[in-house]
């Protein structure tokens, strides 16, 4: 349960939640955690990108049930943007990792 006050995805875009709730489970579920997907299943450290091409092709290795397209473009930040970093992905892993702590999900 979230404090009161607070606005989530699922608040605003039920559908995207959904989307990046089920990519993110899928991850969880291969690798562990979101650092080890970042690091093992994309190939990438903490500071690396992924593009739309790395993003389809690790749905369609995950299994992923739903649209991957739509799910890149619930992950871009921002239109057109062409990478999408680790932080995009979660926020409050960015918050935690610039606090020096370890991150786990």
């Amino acid at each position: 349960m979230r404090p009161p006050g607070y606005i989530c995805l699922a608040d605003l875009d039920p559908e995207a939640d959904l989307l990046v709730s089920d990519f993110l489970d899928l991850l969880g579920e291969r690798f562990g955690t979101l650092d080890l997907a970042w690091r093992d299943g994309f190939h990438q450290d903490p500071h690396g990108s992924i593009t739309k091409k790395d993003v389809m092709e690790a749905c369609a290795a995950l299994g992923y049930a739903h649209d991957a397209e739509k799910l890149y473009r619930c992950l871009q930040t921002s239109p057109g943007k062409q990478l999408i970093t680790i932080w995009d992905i979660d926020p409050a892993c960015s918050r935690t990792r610039k606090r020096g702590f370890e991150v786990g999900h």
